[in-house]
């Protein structure tokens, strides 16, 4: 009849939470949405990103039907990055896709060893002394190396 015919490309959200081990939400994260076949994961190359607010959320709204990774390309101070990506698809008129993306702490091991033998020196006294708001000096932890690695390991971020 020769009428005009509408072709509107659907479109959904992506909403997530960037969150810790315990499922705490993280603020400050950076998070990018990229094609599919995308293998950099840089801010340059995401086609959006969003900052995970004081909860941890984050969001892409009106996305156009197809498929796509979900990843943190920035972690929160305290935290490593991590490598995952998620594969979302949008294939649905006004589809709510959620994506959670859960980080580990940077953790570290401190133990003193022999330079030349790469042996545990045994009997070392080892001691972490930050600094606090003031700029002060302030003891937090000490320790003696035993006869093997003591295991000491950092505490989560706050």
């Amino acid at each position: 009849n020769g009428a005009a015919i509408d072709n509107n490309i659907m479109r959904g959200d992506i909403e997530g939470y960037k969150v810790n081990a315990t499922d705490v939400g993280l603020s400050g994260a950076v998070i990018g949405l990229f094609w599919d076949n995308e293998t950099e994961f840089t801010e340059a190359n995401a086609i959006l990103t969003d900052t995970s607010g004081e909860n941890g959320e984050f969001e892409f709204t009106d996305v156009a039907y197809g498929n796509y990774i979900v990843r943190e390309i920035k972690q929160p101070a305290g935290y490593a990055l991590t490598d995952e990506s998620y594969t979302v698809t949008v294939d649905e008129e006004g589809e709510v896709i959620q994506v959670k993306i859960q980080n580990q702490i940077t953790t570290f091991d401190i133990a003193k060893t022999d330079i030349t033998t790469g042996e545990y020196v045994i009997g070392a006294q080892l001691s972490i002394i930050p600094l606090d708001e003031e700029g002060n000096p302030r003891l937090y932890r000490r320790w003696v190396n035993k006869s093997q690695f003591n295991g000491w390991r950092s505490p989560p971020a706050k």
